[in-house]
């Protein structure tokens, strides 16, 4: 749960909309229990389709939270309650939180590093730092 939460999130950031149950797959390892198979198809398909949904996946199937429903973006809180959802603790899930913010500098100095046109590195990192303010913002 640990793995896909931080893969949810992952893709949230980098604006990958296209990460649909079909991009995660599960394997039977050889203590007969299941996990989740290395990741793929992860890219930021908001480059390409800026008008596409934040993600591919509801957090939420039955219901909408305070945050969600006042701000129409996912946020803090929706994570910390998607996490909560899966059985993670609320240190847990704020530790890996801070971690994927707290790596905000890594990314942008990845992102100047590489071979996307100046155009695109300037949409990226738009993008990218639209989605780190909605992580870090708390609603309740």
């Amino acid at each position: 749960m640990v793995h896909y939460f931080k893969l949810l999130l992952f893709n949230y950031l980098v604006g990958n909309g296209d990460a649909h149950l079909k991009n995660f797959s599960v394997l039977q390892r050889s203590t007969n229990d299941y996990g989740l198979t290395p990741a793929y198809d992860l890219l930021s398909s908001s480059l390409h389709l800026p008008n596409e949904s934040r993600t591919a996946l509801e957090l939420f199937e039955e219901h909408e939270t305070k945050s969600f429903e006042a701000n129409g973006f996912y946020a803090y809180d929706d994570f910390v309650a998607f996490g909560e959802k899966l059985g993670l603790s609320v240190k847990m899930i704020e530790n890996i939180i801070k971690t994927f913010i707290g790596n905000e500098p890594k990314v942008l100095k990845l992102l100047e590093e590489s071979f996307l046109s100046q155009e695109a590195k300037e949409r990226y990192k738009i993008l990218f730092l639209n989605r780190i303010k909605a992580l870090k913002y708390r609603f309740l």
